[in-house]
């Protein structure tokens, strides 16, 4: 069916968000083809798409997103969105599904691990095929697709049953971004433990006795990680740590929480491990109360963030291995399929990147409080 400029094509009420998404996405391809459109040739905007097909913004961005996870197209910040050459592959497909459920283009996290994933592809000479369903696909999608294997980016902690549900019937599979303590399994994580861990011996050499740790997903495998790691480090350097200085949301850590709890707190931390994405609102709203940075506070921002480079100072990040991730849980997968991974858990380090956010305290204590 072909859509011709100005036709309104009726986005259905009925079907869930997935299957508009889906339908979008075929009728995007079906609009590449129709105009000849050819590796390098540029799309309309997404706005000028959506007028044109008669989707929504949303549907269309989805849509849009997930054929560049298939490497179809090639979205440039500032540019446009180009048709990308077509991979000439084996004609093996392996499934991947997007981390961000679904997959956001805006995402640093997600954009380092597709980059690495894309690259290890391309080296290989593997297809890719794409679905946002769900983090772990249920077998039933997975032997109907007929792919070789899945590539699960499974990062919250109850994905690992439906993962442990595909590992047992026989499909190869990795999982990334999935650390399991529960048993040896053919998963590919950053080591989140212990960059925490490390970031807390940093603090203390710092004169830091007094720490913070605000986050966002406590239903996330990696934050998970985090907090054992945070808990156990400040146990170990005999530290005394206030409940109170624990900041933990699921999805709700905004300007409003943050005010209400800096403001509350009888006692205040001389440093914060600050998850990237609740940066955003965090720490205008500290700035904004007249916290000043490191002096009163020293940060260290958890994972990377595009909008930290819009504070001052330059803020200490523990970067997490997105791209090496990306590559390295895609060739585990390739070697899980022909036979030659030897099916155990592999650790990513991270990475403390200093900036101008940590202070040196000079009258800390020199032994550790409570010994």
């Amino acid at each position: 069916m072909k859509h011709q400029a100005n036709k309104s094509v009726l986005e259905p009420s009925g079907p869930p968000a997935t299957k508009r998404y889906e339908q979008a996405k075929a009728i995007v391809e079906e609009y590449i083809a129709a105009h000849g459109l050819k590796a390098g040739d540029k799309l309309p905007t997404e706005e000028t798409l959506r007028r044109t097909l008669g989707w929504s913004r949303v549907t269309i961005a989805r849509a849009l997103d997930a054929l560049e996870w298939e490497g179809k197209l090639r979205r440039i910040q500032g540019s446009g969105t180009y048709v990308e050459a077509p991979q000439t592959g084996s004609g093996r497909a392996l499934k991947m599904l997007v981390s961000s459920w679904p997959y956001d283009s805006s995402d640093n996290y997600g954009n380092g691990v597709l980059a690495g994933i894309r690259d290890e592809a391309a080296e290989r000479n593997v297809e890719i095929a794409f679905q946002s369903e769900g983090a772990v696909p249920s077998l039933e999608t997975v032997r109907s697709m007929g792919v070789d294997g899945v590539l699960s980016v499974c990062w919250k902690i109850n994905d690992l049953l439906a993962f442990i549900e595909i590992f047992r019937s026989g499909v190869p599979i990795v999982g990334m971004a999935m650390r399991s303590r529960t048993g040896d399994l053919p998963l590919v994580c950053t080591d989140n433990y212990q960059g925490i861990t490390d970031a807390v011996e940093y603090l203390y050499q710092r004169g830091h006795r007094h720490m913070a740790f605000a986050t966002l997903s406590v239903d996330n495998n990696d934050v998970i990680e985090r907090l054992l790691g945070f808990q156990t480090a400040i146990s170990a350097l005999g530290l005394r740590q206030d409940p109170n200085h624990m900041l933990l949301c699921k999805d709700c850590l905004n300007a409003t929480i943050a005010e209400a709890w800096w403001t509350n707190l009888a006692n205040r931390p001389t440093a914060l491990l600050l998850h990237a994405v609740a940066a955003r609102q965090v720490l205008p709203t500290l700035i904004r109360l007249g916290v000043r940075i490191p002096d009163e506070l020293s940060i260290i921002l958890v994972d990377d963030d595009p909008a930290a480079k819009l504070f001052a100072p330059p803020l200490h990040v523990l970067r997490q291995p997105c791209y090496d991730l990306g590559r390295r849980g895609f060739a585990k997968l390739i070697d899980a399929v022909e036979g030659s991974d030897d099916g155990h858990m592999e650790i990513l380090p991270m990475t403390l990147v200093e900036g101008g956010s940590v202070a040196q305290i000079r009258d800390a204590p020199s032994s550790k409080p409570g010994t």
